[in-house]
């Protein structure tokens, strides 16, 4: 599967392979490589298209401070637009369900920026 993801056109401009081998370099020698955080930089640097490795690093603290307000927002009750549809729904005591599984990928996703900006600055 990695030489699948090796092969990926993203990875043919120079700077991208900079990203990429630093990454693996970096992961395997703190025996913290894993596959699927290998299918996640590929997904991050298809999607956000860093120009370079420190294009990249400049990007992340911005990455994290957005899903970490994402998280937080979401965390949190989501608000009524009506005051008779709060006090339908049991007005301080809201039963409505939480997108869990939408925070669940965020958190997920700010583990991993968190662990690929220390593997890439070390």
């Amino acid at each position: 599967m990695l030489k699948a993801i090796a092969r990926q056109a993203i990875w043919d401009s120079e700077s991208a392979r900079d990203i990429f081998v630093r990454y693996l370099t970096a992961a395997v020698d703190r025996g913290s490589y894993t596959l699927d955080d290998t299918i996640t930089l590929l997904h991050l640097v298809e999607a956000r298209k860093p120009a370079n490795l420190a294009d990249l690093l400049a990007r992340i603290p911005a990455w994290q401070e957005t899903l970490r307000q994402q998280i937080e927002v979401a965390s949190g009750p989501k608000p009524f637009f009506n005051e008779d549809v709060r006090l339908l729904h049991g007005g301080g005591r809201d039963q409505r369900a939480q997108d869990d599984t939408r925070m669940t990928a965020k958190e997920i996703e700010l583990r991993f920026l968190v662990q690929l900006q220390r593997l890439l600055t070390e």
